[in-house]
């Protein structure tokens, strides 16, 4: 199977439309979760953890952010927050507390090979996954669920099913750009009996999406 590099098709993303754009895309349910951690934050600190958590704002935030990495709101809101590509780290992490801690709050603008390579592809693959399947995609900014104000997610794009009919389904789309030349040298994905590939569940990535659903209430489409 042939990655998006070796594939020729149009550069114009349809997900990267100005951001003042209708989309018809409903605004993200964001689902009640669980509140049973304690807080060491004195009322300052809570006060700005909780900034635009409440829906009103969360909502507006997800607009307001949509240019994502180019937006100096969207790097504010989520640096004081534990963001869905960092569960993994989180979740897995037994000991050494303090230098998971050091690690999440570092901030840094060295974009490597691997995130460059991503930036220029991203919108590539949205337009080749629209061209495959069908569906719709549109920006999507950071989003903060006003039930969970200390965690905050940023899906590549936000998607419509069956555009058009009666009863449409809304997900999302996260894209990865591997620098293989096949799905079946990347390490993160696993076959399974039919000779299809699945995700592995212990991967960064599936902690990522997972995080992705349980914060949006929405589904996954890639």
């Amino acid at each position: 199977m042939p990655l998006l590099s070796n594939i020729a098709v149009p550069s114009v993303d349809p997900g990267a439309l100005p951001v003042s754009q209708s989309d018809n895309f409903p605004n993200f349910p964001l689902p009640s979760q669980p509140a049973n951690f304690c807080t060491v934050l004195d009322e300052d600190a809570m006060r700005i953890a909780t900034q635009n958590s409440a829906l009103p704002d969360s909502i507006a935030l997800e607009h307001q952010t949509r240019e994502q990495n180019t937006h100096t709101l969207w790097f504010q809101t989520r640096s004081i927050r534990m963001t869905s590509s960092s569960f993994k780290r989180i979740c897995s992490r037994i000991d050494d507390h303090g230098s998971l801690v050091a690690s999440l709050k570092s901030v840094t603008s060295v974009q490597t090979k691997a995130m460059k390579r991503g930036v220029e592809l991203e919108p590539i693959a949205a337009t080749q996954y629209t061209k495959i399947t069908g569906n719709q995609v549109y920006p999507c900014g950071f989003v903060v669920n006003s039930y969970a104000p200390h965690l905050g997610t940023s899906p590549d794009r936000k998607v419509i099913e069956q555009i058009g009919s009666e009863s449409p389904q809304y997900g999302l789309l996260e894209i990865k750009c591997p620098s293989k030349d096949s799905i079946t040298k990347c390490p993160n994905f696993s076959i399974q009996t039919d000779g299809s590939y699945k995700l592995k569940e212990c991967h960064t990535y599936y902690y990522q999406v997972m995080g992705q659903l349980g914060l949006t209430n929405r589904c996954a489409m890639v």
